[in-house]
């Protein structure tokens, strides 16, 4: 958490002894759409994160037979610094809210 920016205005106001938030400007940031499908151990298959004002994704993961750990972790890398300048509309499933996480956690 120490590494998420929120975008959080944070100042002194008249009247209070410690910082407050003044502002967040967080909703000011495009919103990107995550779009997972799942292997049947529940893992990602692929994932693509689209904005909606562009027809190409800016994020794109197809899991390759095979598929060494490094070759995720890259993957993950990438993802990790669109993660840190968008938010991210995540799907109502449960099981791939969960896929998706444990990807961002292998960068």
């Amino acid at each position: 958490m120490d590494l998420a920016d929120f975008k959080l205005e944070i100042g002194n106001r008249i009247g209070y002894g410690f910082p407050t938030v003044l502002g967040c400007n967080l909703a000011q940031m495009s919103s990107l759409q995550v779009n997972i499908t799942l292997t049947d151990t529940s893992e990602a298959a692929t994932i693509i994160i689209q904005d909606p004002d562009h027809e190409k994704p800016v994020f794109s993961f197809e899991r390759q037979v095979g598929c060494s750990t490094d070759a995720l972790r890259e993957a993950a890398k990438g993802l990790h610094t669109i993660v840190a300048e968008h938010s991210l509309v995540l799907p109502s499933n449960v099981r791939k809210r969960a896929a998706f996480e444990h990807f961002q956690a292998l960068a």
